[in-house]
């Protein structure tokens, strides 16, 4: 009886509930409501600011006219003058303020350097109040970790507006170091996944940026020190020994994608004696490749040997590579647009007789794959040497422009490579004869 006297009737609870969800329904109603009364009264502040402002400005104009024209007192033609310019100044100095309530730097949180052993980082200051993040945001932090150690980052939760073929939108993008180099980039990322990735030294830097149109929730973003490398690749990508990432299909196709061979190694390859069919070239380790992949700067073959002897020019729309004369310019395919992947290009400068150095200097635009591992420009490069490779300068890549410099000599050679993986707009440079030693 007394347990009986404690239940109460279904009825009863369901009115409770129903109660409960008027209740919340009408606080949902009240905070939306407040919300747009003080967006109102933000808007209706600012028109009368400006409205304020004109009126100000047209009365100053019209006794500024009196003073001019009617020839009023000067001193309080003076007077007048500088009361009513102060006072649109200010008036001014109040509507521009009211137009900025929240500052941009704010959208970004106010810590922009951390330094404690672990911490968070969010794409804005209102995402933890459910705020998507806002648009055209260019937001910027650093996180040093102590000498010795690295930086590692995770994602808590993350989505970032992704577009078709990349992230062309909105990204996060990582830099190896307290900078924002692109040669120094460890990638761009967009999407909802974020794979755990640290830097290789004790700085890491991001750069979060934003366009004009669509926002997303953003992401939350959680640190630490760490002593070793962390480095995952996406679904279906190898990981190299340098810690690049290419596609899997590439591990044992008999080429260098990685830059450092480590997808072409414990490769197990047919070496049996057999004779590969006319118009198919038999490498030095019994595989058949396709005779168009002879000489065209690829290890098609995985030893090499469809690239021993050769010499010149490796690739279809490399344009004239037999170039003379006291001037002229050279680029890669495509110029300014992407050049195309798997190429390789040598140029062969012949200046007049009795030139004693050929100078060469590169336009601004210059932007090769680099590789943020290291600096020996192992996807893409260019390099440039006199004849049979002496005075060789380079290998060059990144997104830097090389200083101008000079081969002695009538003659040089200028080699483009590319890989199969990432294009760049690539480079264009200038060069020219002369009959002394520049330097």
């Amino acid at each position: 009886m007394l347990l009986q006297a404690y239940q109460l009737p279904q009825v009863l609870v369901l009115a409770l509930m129903v109660v409960t969800a008027l209740v919340a329904l009408v606080l949902m109603v009240v905070i939306a409501l407040v919300v747009i009364a003080l967006v109102v009264i933000a808007l209706v502040a600012l028109v009368m600011m400006v409205v304020i402002a004109l009126v100000v400005m047209v009365l100053m104009i019209k006794l500024f006219s009196i003073c001019l024209w009617r020839q009023k007192s000067t001193n309080w033609c003076r007077q007048i003058g500088h009361t009513m310019f102060l006072g649109y100044i200010l008036l001014s100095l109040v509507a521009l303020a009211s137009t900025n309530i929240v500052p941009r730097s704010n959208q970004c949180g106010n810590q922009s350097y951390f330094t404690a052993e672990n911490g968070i980082i969010r794409s804005n200051s209102g995402y933890y109040l459910g705020i998507d993040y806002g648009t055209n945001l260019d937001c910027v932090w650093t996180i040093e970790a102590p000498e010795g150690q690295m930086v590692a980052l995770m994602a808590n939760t993350f989505h970032v507006e992704l577009s078709s073929g990349g992230c062309w939108y909105d990204y996060l993008e990582l830099f190896d170091g307290n900078t924002t180099r692109h040669s120094h980039s460890l990638g761009e990322f967009c999407g909802d996944s974020f794979a755990p990735i640290s830097s290789t030294q004790r700085f890491l830097t991001l750069n979060f940026v934003t366009d004009s149109s669509s926002v997303y929730r953003g992401f939350e973003l959680f640190y630490n020190f760490t002593d070793h490398v962390i480095r995952t690749c996406h679904q279906h990508q190898f990981l190299c020994a340098n810690l690049h990432c290419v596609p899997d299909r590439y591990q044992c196709d008999g080429q260098d994608d990685c830059g450092d061979a480590s997808d072409e190694k414990n490769c197990q390859y047919v070496t049996t004696q057999k004779v590969c069919n006319f118009g198919v070239f038999q490498c030095g380790n019994g595989k058949c490749v396709s005779g168009m992949d002879i000489c065209d700067g690829d290890n098609d073959c995985g030893d090499m040997s469809d690239e021993i002897g050769c010499t010149g020019n490796h690739s279809q729309g490399c344009g004239q590579t037999n170039v003379s004369g006291s001037s002229g310019i050279i680029s890669t395919p495509n110029f300014p647009m992407h050049y195309p992947s798997s190429s390789y290009c040598t140029y062969h400068v012949t200046a007049p007789e009795g030139t004693m150095a050929i100078a060469f200097t590169f336009d601004d635009r210059f932007s090769i794959e680099s590789s943020y591992a290291d600096d020996n420009c192992v996807f893409d490069s260019i390099t440039i040497s006199g004849t049979h490779g002496q005075q060789m300068h380079g290998p060059f890549c990144g997104h830097a422009a090389p200083s101008p410099f000079e081969i002695h000599g009538n003659e040089a050679e200028v080699r483009f490579k590319s890989d199969r993986t990432t294009q760049f707009e690539g480079f264009k440079l200038t060069w020219t004869a002369s009959d002394k030693m520049l330097k």
